[in-house]
């Protein structure tokens, strides 16, 4: 339609738009329909500000308490670094980012003028990393719809988001002094992932000691998650599975892109005292799973090894808001 014609232009683009939107949600549709909603969405202009910039962004309350953590040794879909599963404590509450980061969010950091080359942000080994990455041209992924999981970041990129939208939000009054924004520990995202908390460690241990697998429930299917059974085949548009919620309100916690976490990576959870120390260049935990994975991986209790200078199609990362880690 032409912009002169009474319901043309603007208009038709606003009303086109809000269908959009409303598809992602529709269950009744197949995942794949919803996906190429989220595709379109993201080429004409998301109107969903929460997803595309950083001011907005919708968050999940998680309660401090006990969780069970990792697998139980009868489980056959587990792998031994997810053993011994044990009782977890989260000492405080926090708060968890709906989705994952989006391509969006993460340009308003690469592109502010206090952004990605601010020094500030950055740990020493970030600092070393950033230099590599102009001093060695690396391949960008084709991933640039703004309402899609930001891929191809680093754990080095992930922190110094974390640290820039930190100060963003505590000069706009959103954050305490003593608030931060953060990457979620291993623990705190399986906390996330899993919900139903309790009070302390005797409560925990009158209850089942087989925690569910998914977010969602103990099994998965193609409408709760984009992973490799879902034959979407690429990252999804956010918000497109709301059938693949979580306890605490959190989506897409399985499949769509795997997410950094803050801890260095253990082989199991023998002893297990994890380690948050952000400067250090080890290996981190990434959670989730993501398109191309299957079912295995898209389990709460999953864990990969991931080096902090990866920067591939499949990796994303959500925020936390909340106190500084111990040893972060």
């Amino acid at each position: 339609l032409m912009d002169d014609e009474p319901d043309g232009g603007r208009m038709f683009l606003e009303r086109l738009t809000a269908c959009l939107t409303k598809a992602l949600r529709v269950n009744e549709l197949r995942p794949i329909e919803r996906a190429e909603a989220g595709r379109a969405l993201g080429t004409l202009g998301d109107p969903r500000k929460e997803v595309t910039g950083v001011d907005k962004i919708p968050f999940c309350q998680v309660p401090a308490g006990w969780f069970w953590m990792g697998s139980p040794d009868d489980d056959d879909r587990a792998f031994p670094d997810e053993m011994p599963m044990h009782p977890q404590r989260i000492a405080r509450k926090f708060e968890v980012s709906k989705f994952p980061i989006t391509q969006g969010q993460f340009d308003e950091f690469v592109h502010a003028s206090d952004g990605y080359m601010d020094d500030q942000w950055w740990t020493t080994a970030g600092l070393r990393w950033r230099r590599n990455r102009f001093e060695n041209a690396r391949y960008e992924f084709p991933f640039t719809l703004p309402n899609h999981p930001v891929v191809g970041v680093t754990y080095f990129e992930a922190v110094a988001f974390c640290s820039w939208l930190t100060i963003r939000m505590q000069v706009q009054g959103h954050l305490t002094a003593n608030q931060v924004v953060r990457l979620p520990s291993e623990a705190e995202w399986e906390a996330a992932a899993r919900g139903d908390l309790k009070s302390s460690e005797h409560e925990l241990a009158t209850e089942r000691v087989n925690p569910r697998r998914y977010p969602f429930g103990d099994d998965i299917q193609r409408q709760h998650a984009n992973f490799l059974g879902t034959g979407i085949m690429t990252t999804s548009a956010v918000g497109c599975f709301p059938l693949g919620v979580s306890a605490q309100l959190c989506e897409e916690m399985s499949g769509n892109a795997w997410e950094w976490t803050s801890t260095i990576w253990r082989d199991n959870y023998d002893n297990y005292v994890p380690d948050e120390t952000s400067a250090s260049a080890a290996s981190r935990v990434i959670r989730g799973g993501s398109y191309i994975n299957g079912a295995k991986e898209a389990r709460c209790a999953y864990r990969n090894k991931y080096n902090p200078a990866n920067h591939d199609q499949y990796v994303s990362f959500r925020v936390v808001l909340g106190t500084k880690l111990p040893s972060a």
